[in-house]
């Protein structure tokens, strides 16, 4: 229960930052990347996210990167293509 709150509040920054931008010369969107950034670094730390991110808005992205590790076993990181199980 307590990830899928964390997840929730994540997107829910996310989100609503990404619904914020508005700049056309792009120095607001590098800021919010900077945030998005900083938001999924916090959230790996102090909640243990593992997985990617991928904010974009109107078909361009706005941030792409990924926290935790892909495999403990190796300590391979994950990267924005690392491929995911999904089902249940």
């Amino acid at each position: 229960m307590q990830r899928n709150e964390t997840l929730l509040t994540l997107f829910a920054i996310l989100a609503t930052s990404a619904a914020t931008a508005q700049n056309p010369d792009g120095r607001q969107e590098a800021e919010l990347a900077r945030k998005y950034g900083a938001a999924v670094a916090e959230h790996a730390k102090a909640n243990g996210f593992t997985g990617s991110v991928l904010v974009a808005r109107d078909g361009a992205t706005l941030y792409r990167g990924s926290a935790g590790l892909a495999s403990l076993e190796s300590q391979t990181p994950n990267r924005p293509t690392t491929a995911f199980r999904v089902g249940s």
